[in-house]
């Protein structure tokens, strides 16, 4: 302290947090924010500590892993009020340190398109804490695929609190098996050691995973259970052509082709009644250009884009995937009204 008092200053009497942050940092690096700090004349922050250390894992683990930077919150996320709720309650806690209830995992499901990605990145800017997103750290070479997970797994650790991102998790995550799928049991040592970093009681609090996928049937059961994910959160498209201009409306707002509210009806008897985030915003893209180009009000670009509107998924394979993320819920709060199982309100 005595070396860098205006760097150190903030940080008297309280070692312990600076310390924690850079678990796992080399001398060397530490040293050099140290310098330009002190040279500058400027205090460390939480943000320089966030910062290094955000810089430190992404060298260690080259392209194993990749930050979400949080640049939304739960406020940009469309509609869902039940799920919004829910997490909010969940990251009250968390900044509590109250743990007891904080689950270990969630899991995002629903159809393609349907925004799985998005909830993540709004609910680490609610959260305000890193947002790691696993990439492909599957290799050729033997061995090397549970040398780059534990890799992860001991960086992972050094990060203190974070959400870990799992996309596409039924094909990422392995299944239990004895090498019999041509993959000389990589597939099944892979599922071996997600199942053990996951139930780990010690990361409570410290560690959340979450699991993104439209076919969560696909994923191993026993890594969806409690103490693993211990809430699924169903995601739907739109089910009224209301919520879908709603969502359609926001959208264009957003690009500065604003729908008046006057055009629904106008547009009702073209609107999809499933349509996902990802379509909608494909359409407002559409509307968009149509108004820059052809000189169009933003009620008749909607028209002439809704007209010829063709969904990119099935309804075969939407009613599909509806029914699977409806039957993962595990809180029929999740769930609209007119999804839910006959007989249960």
């Amino acid at each position: 302290a005595s070396v860098y008092p205006v760097a150190l200053g903030p940080w008297q009497d309280r070692w312990h947090i600076p310390s924690a942050q850079l678990a796992g940092a080399t001398l060397v690096s530490i040293e050099s924010l140290l310098k330009i700090k002190e040279y500058r004349r400027e205090p460390i922050s939480e943000g320089d500590l966030s910062k290094l250390k955000k810089e430190l894992v992404e060298k260690d683990c080259q392209d194993l892993i990749e930050f979400i930077d949080p640049v939304r919150t739960l406020d940009d996320l469309h509609g869902q009020e039940a799920v919004k709720e829910w997490l909010r309650q969940d990251l009250a806690l968390w900044r509590q340190n109250d743990t007891a209830a904080m689950p270990m995992g969630y899991l995002f499901c629903g159809p393609v398109g349907t925004g799985k990605t998005w909830m993540v990145e709004c609910l680490a800017g609610e959260a305000g804490v890193p947002v790691v997103k696993l990439k492909n750290f599957r290799d050729r070479w033997v061995g090397s695929t549970e040398g780059n997970l534990e890799k992860i797994f001991r960086l992972l650790q050094a990060l203190g609190k974070c959400f870990v991102f799992i996309d596409e998790a039924d094909q990422a995550l392995g299944k239990r098996g004895t090498g019999t799928d041509g993959d000389s049991g990589v597939g099944g040592r892979v599922y071996s050691m997600m199942a053990k970093e996951m139930s780990n009681t010690a990361n409570r609090g410290r560690i959340v995973w979450i699991l993104a996928s439209s076919r969560p049937d696909l994923i191993e059961v026993d890594l969806k259970r409690p103490g693993r994910v211990d809430v699924k959160i169903p995601i739907f498209p739109t089910l009224t052509p209301e919520e879908g201009f709603a969502l359609l409306r926001a959208l264009c707002q957003k690009r500065q082709v604003p729908l008046e509210e006057s055009a629904f009806e106008s547009l009702k008897p073209h609107i999809p009644n499933w349509l996902t985030p990802g379509a909608a915003e494909a359409l407002a893209m559409k509307i968009y250009r149509l108004v820059k180009t052809k000189g169009l009000s933003p009620a008749e670009s909607a028209l002439a884009c809704l007209t010829d509107y063709q969904p990119a998924v099935s309804p075969e394979i939407m009613q599909f995937q509806i029914d699977l993320a409806v039957s993962e819920a595990t809180d029929l709060s999740f769930v609209p009204p007119a999804l839910r199982p006959t007989g249960k309100v």
